[in-house]
């Protein structure tokens, strides 16, 4: 009987499985599978409770910057206040600058990806003054390609440079968008962000330079069919007399 019993457990377990028609079910029956996934539960068992403790900490920091635009959204909103509504003059927007930044602290990589956050410091960069300007922008230089690849943030980079109180920053800006423009032209975003930096930039020699740093080869296999040329006109080489030179690159 017992015999009978197990052969008979056996069949329903082969029909479930085997019968006709049907697919096996690999993620409940298959048991090769379902040791592969516990290994992977394994790991995170030997991490114990530093897993949970890190998604906790994570939480916690989202629910403290939000928090932080919430008390920012005040300033923020008053700073857009047209001067009927609310009469303000520079002295009181710096102060208003000032408490934001005070408030944000060394939190601003944390506000600069996210729609609110993002809007806020904008508006810092806007309306603060020299010293505030420059230390918004040193707080997110850093960030700047992966600035100008968001959806959001692409408009901060350009209110980033736009409002750049010291050629120094400006130009360190373009240096990181020049060491990566090859792949930033062709972003969805990021071409929108050079395009603008490009129009935005008065300097003749800075606007050579994104040039060159994009057609980089070229310009140097151009250059060195320059015979005669002296230094001072190869200086002065622009991108109309390049594509001249190599019309077939217009279309690239």
């Amino acid at each position: 009987m017992a015999d009978s019993k197990q052969s008979k457990s056996a069949g329903k377990g082969d029909r479930k499985f085997d019968r006709k028609g049907a697919k096996p079910n690999f993620r409940k029956s298959h048991s090769s599978d379902s040791q592969f996934k516990g290994a992977k539960g394994s790991d995170k068992e030997n991490a114990g409770k530093e897993g949970d403790k890190s998604h906790s900490q994570l939480r916690r920091e989202k629910q403290k910057i939000s928090e932080v635009i919430k008390k920012l959204r005040i300033n923020y909103n008053k700073l857009l206040m047209k001067r009927k509504e609310f009469k303000q003059s520079e002295e009181n927007k710096h102060s208003l600058v000032q408490e934001s930044i005070d408030i944000i602290g060394d939190k601003f990589k944390d506000l600069i990806y996210k729609h609110d956050g993002c809007r806020i410091v904008q508006a810092l960069i806007k309306h603060g003054n020299v010293k505030q300007k420059t230390h918004v922008l040193e707080q997110i230089k850093e960030h700047m390609v992966t600035l100008i690849s968001q959806k959001y943030s692409k408009h901060l980079a350009q209110k980033a440079y736009f409002y750049a109180p010291t050629p120094q920053l400006k130009k360190f800006i373009l240096t990181q968008i020049n060491q990566q423009i090859n792949k930033l032209i062709m972003h969805q975003y990021a071409s929108e962000v050079v395009e603008y930096i490009y129009a935005q930039t008065e300097n003749e020699k800075d606007r050579k330079e994104m040039v060159f740093a994009f057609y980089g080869q070229y310009f140097i296999l151009f250059k060195d069919q320059l015979q005669g040329a002296s230094a001072e006109e190869v200086k002065k080489l622009g991108l109309k007399q390049f594509l001249q030179k190599k019309p077939q690159l217009k279309g690239q």
